[in-house]
């Protein structure tokens, strides 16, 4: 039970691009009041992550 990934308090790359990516369609969501395609989250990600 205790060996679980997710409850090592790590976080894989993965992790880290779902986590990204959910924040994305979260907010394109709230923009477009519908759930945003994968392609306008990938949109909004190469935007908001051009400067990194």
């Amino acid at each position: 039970m205790g060996d679980s990934p997710e409850t090592d308090g790590g976080e894989t790359l993965a992790d880290a691009a779902r986590d990204e990516r959910e924040v994305a369609a979260g907010r394109l969501r709230e923009e477009l009041n519908r759930d945003p395609t994968d392609a306008e989250i990938d949109e909004w990600l190469r935007h908001h992550t051009e400067g990194y």
